[in-house]
């Protein structure tokens, strides 16, 4: 059978969380190591910045492999999951309450 809308909605939500997940813990770990590290304590230009950011990254992937970046994401991902499903869930449920009682 079809689903219903608000079941499509929440589905669809929690699927992007999840992708959305994958893709952003690498990038929000690679973020962790680049601000926990001291040399960004002093003031540098974008382009300096963005050439120690990526060396940062590459050492890590030397040094701890490439699956180091995905540490925790698993994890991550999950909680994308619950967080879009549930925004999606309750986007659909208040639509329907505003259409049916108006707004």
């Amino acid at each position: 059978g079809i689903l219903p809308e608000k079941a499509v909605a929440t589905l669809c939500g929690g699927i992007a969380g999840g992708v959305q997940g994958f893709v952003l813990s690498p990038l929000l770990l690679l973020k962790t190591r680049v601000m926990t590290n001291p040399v960004f304590r002093e003031n540098m230009t974008l382009l300096k910045t963005t050439y120690l950011s990526l060396t940062i990254g590459l050492e890590v992937a030397r040094n701890e492999g490439i699956l180091a970046l995905m540490k925790g994401s698993d994890i991550f991902a999950v909680k994308r999951v619950f967080d879009w499903s549930t925004r999606y869930y309750f986007s659909e449920v208040f639509k329907m309450m505003i259409l049916k009682y108006g707004a």
